[in-house]
């Protein structure tokens, strides 16, 4: 529309994010609209991927968050509590339905995705960063997709797998990145689908010596061993490499043009 359009009567409340709308009544029935590729508003998918009239999805609610719950982000999500307190979700990792997606603007590769459109019960916990420093340290080079995706759901991580080239092939592709936390970590495999690199771009690192936002000198002060200079030519950063491994693990400093704050460490095994 050019021009704003009543869609609702009688509202106590309304949020909406990049991809979907909420709006709670007076009377706490539960209203929703926007993307629903991946159930994300608590509808049926059907053959359009929106829905484009609010349609009443809940009864007996007291609050709604869309795409997020308290700082994470859940880009293909609703969550919605009872006046019961009851905790309820829809949208992507949930459920049993499963969807391939090709690519789209709202997805960047082709992927096979587990949802749910319609609301099932959740249990919220607080999240922590040290909490996910922990995870990453239960990560071992040449661990297999599988073994990585075990760890992630027991330590109950939200991340999504990625298709990137097969190395010397044009146009196959596998497998070979799984997207932690929003971006917060990174985990890239190789053809074989074995880990073999982790870039932490917030934080700090497993061992704990490197924080993002450290100053290339305090970096420089952690370590033992000499830093090779490079330059990426496509954004002008500033990369510095160990000349040995450490423990096994080769490291990559990484510092925005112009920069003077590490803005993400790259471990890997080669």
């Amino acid at each position: 529309y050019n021009s704003p359009k009543k869609i609702l009567d009688n509202c106590a409340y309304a949020v909406t994010g990049d991809q979907h709308g909420a709006a709670i009544t007076a009377t706490g029935e539960l209203y929703t609209w926007g993307l629903n590729i991946l159930g994300g508003c608590g509808v049926e998918t059907g053959e359009d991927d929106y829905v484009r009239i609010p349609t009443k999805v809940l009864d007996d609610v007291s609050m709604v968050w869309v795409e997020a719950l308290e700082d994470r982000k859940y880009d293909f999500n609703i969550f919605a509590k009872l006046n019961d307190g009851t905790i309820l979700a829809a949208g992507m990792n949930l459920g049993e339905k499963e969807k391939s997606i090709e690519t789209s603007e709202e997805l960047a590769q082709p992927s096979i995705e587990i949802y749910a459109d319609s609301f099932v019960p959740i249990n919220a916990e607080d999240y922590s960063k040290e909490a996910a420093v922990s995870m990453l340290n239960e990560l071992q080079w040449g661990s297999s997709m599988a073994e990585v995706e075990e760890i992630l759901s027991r330590n109950k991580m939200e991340y999504y797998k990625t298709l990137l080239p097969v190395e010397g092939t044009d146009d196959e592709l596998v497998e070979k990145l799984i997207t932690i936390d929003d971006n917060s970590y990174l985990l890239y495999f190789d053809d074989n689908k074995c880990l073999y690199q982790i870039d932490i771009q917030i934080g700090q690192n497993r061992n704990g010596k490197f924080s993002i936002g450290m100053t290339l000198e305090e970096v420089k002060a952690s370590l033992n061993c000499e830093l090779v200079q490079y330059k990426n030519a496509e954004n002008n950063s500033q990369i510095y490499r160990t000349s040995e491994p450490i423990d096994r693990t080769y490291y990559a400093f990484v510092f925005e043009s112009n920069e003077e704050f590490l803005s993400k460490v790259i471990e890997s095994n080669k």
